[in-house]
């Protein structure tokens, strides 16, 4: 009996050690934490290679928040430290952004380096805005409650990159040609995303169930899953693919994104497409997919549509009369009716088989017009009088009449083989003039005094590959003449130079 209390009595008095010994550990945790809280925030801290390892961010801290230059932070100094901007040379093979701990005020980082590793802003608790750029990534922490904007753009990242619950999480740019493994955003209350430049690659996006984003754009080289349900509240969608051998879309399902204005599609493999719970509708482009068919019949608002280089043979634009700028090129559609459509503005048919213009009912409206590489011979431009820009490269005209058409700027006859003769003697505003591997013999450009020869941007006059080029008629007070004849010289060209 007195055993069995002994035995009871021991037990007791360890139960009470051991809560002591707990209560203990848990006062000396606090008062650490409030010893490194005071580290950071009250004491000062030498600007030195064991504190900040980084020789990019020893000399930012140096030349803009040590004050008096005695290379340390004061607590006042630390104080005022809010952003950070550091820039490492090449030389630095490795930059680590380790001693950001002591800047508790910071609100924004802006990093470029080569080799970043060991990013840790955990710490930073009032960090705001976090953009970094350079060539290799790793280890990257940070402390998400008050994160806005996340602005990434290296070649290699290494691991995940988790942006889920960041409660005030506004905007995500994304760019470069490197390689991702995942990006995850779901469910997060990001606003705007930007992903890729069509060079990178990710092999699982998620921006799933993302109530409040309104914008996303993701423009990938290579993408292997995408997750985007739930995102109901997008108003534009760039899923824009500049490789479409490359593109992994096959199927797109914008039919609860009723307030979408803005749809782009370029280049993805989809069959199929529904827009018909999207009313709102101004901007649609899926030129390049595998598009048959499209029913516009609903979307009334519509100021932008490109089908071209789709399988669409007919196309209803009767209930479209608010579009403004249209594009059917590269497509097998022979017959449109456009008498609905008095608003167009810029008008694309190019490489088609169309023998004749199709019927705009405003041509004197537009300023625009893509007729390149079609069968028409004698194209009738006299009412076109709005015209700044003309496509014509590659048409069997003969004879070209642009007398009426006065504010031309830009025009393109390449490769055209049966015309002699451009007249341009009307446009005073002609900044360019291409007619490279044709056969015109005879340039007349009077008016202008504008066009130059070609210069780095592609404006101007090249006389490369213009080999029947035999008379040029120009402005007296032309005074770009001088190179342009050095150019022709240059190209072995005999030309008649004729002042008027």
């Amino acid at each position: 009996m007195k055993k069995k209390r002994i035995r009871k009595g021991r037990v007791i008095t360890m139960k009470r050690m051991i809560k002591g010994m707990v209560l203990v550990a848990l006062a000396l945790t606090v008062v650490l934490g409030l010893e490194s809280r005071v580290d950071a925030a009250g004491r000062t801290v030498r600007i030195s290679k064991k504190n900040f390892p980084s020789k990019a961010v020893r000399v930012e801290l140096k030349q803009r928040w040590d004050e008096d230059s005695d290379g340390k932070l004061s607590p006042s100094e630390i104080k005022k430290v809010k952003y950070l901007s550091v820039f490492a040379s090449e030389d630095e093979k490795k930059t680590s952004l380790k001693g950001m701990q002591y800047f508790y005020n910071l609100k924004s980082v802006d990093l470029y380096a080569k080799t970043m590793n060991h990013i840790d802003l955990r710490k930073n608790k009032k960090l705001e805005s976090l953009e970094i750029s350079g060539k290799k990534l790793s280890g990257l922490k940070f402390y998400g409650k008050n994160l806005k904007t996340v602005d990434i753009s290296v070649e290699q990242y290494k691991g995940d990159l988790n942006l889920r619950n960041l409660p005030k999480l506004e905007k995500v740019s994304i760019s470069s040609d490197g390689k991702y493994n995942k990006i995850d955003l779901s469910g997060s209350k990001v606003q705007s995303i930007d992903i890729g430049d069509h060079w990178t690659s990710v092999k699982y996006l998620d921006f799933s169930n993302c109530k409040r984003l309104q914008y996303a754009t993701v423009q990938l080289r290579n993408l292997g899953k995408m997750k985007m349900k739930g995102s109901n509240g997008l108003r534009s969608l760039d899923l824009e693919t500049y490789y479409p051998e490359d593109s992994t879309i096959r199927k797109v399902d914008v039919s609860r994104m009723r307030d979408l204005v803005f749809l782009n599609l370029s280049g993805s493999k989809i069959l199929q497409l529904s827009v018909k719970n999207n009313k709102k509708l101004e901007v649609l482009n899926v030129h390049g997919t595998n598009l048959k068919k499209l029913n516009l019949s609903v979307n009334k608002k519509l100021q932008t549509l490109d089908v071209g280089s789709t399988k669409i043979k007919k196309l209803d634009l009767s209930a479209n009369k608010k579009i403004r700028e249209l594009d059917v090129s590269h497509t097998k559609i022979r017959t449109l009716n456009l008498s609905a459509n008095k608003k167009i503005r810029e008008f694309r048919c190019g490489n088609n088989r169309i023998t004749k213009m199709f019927s705009l009912p405003n041509p004197e409206r537009v300023e625009l017009l893509d007729i390149s590489n079609t069968k028409m011979k004698s194209p009738n431009l006299k009412r076109y009088t709005a015209l700044k820009e003309l496509y014509a490269n590659g048409i069997s005209a003969t004879s070209l009449d642009l007398k009426k058409c006065r504010k031309l700027e830009y025009i393109y006859l390449n490769d055209t083989k049966y015309l002699k003769r451009l007249d341009l003697s009307k446009q005073k505003l002609l900044i360019n003039v291409e007619f490279r591997r044709s056969n015109v013999e005879e340039l007349d450009i009077r008016a202008t005094t504008r066009v130059c020869d070609q210069d780095e941007g592609g404006r101007g006059i090249g006389f490369d590959d213009c080999k029947k080029l035999r008379k040029v008629i120009h402005n007296k007070n032309w005074r770009y003449l001088y190179w342009f004849q050095n150019s022709a010289e240059a190209e072995g060209l005999n030309v008649m130079w004729i002042s008027v």
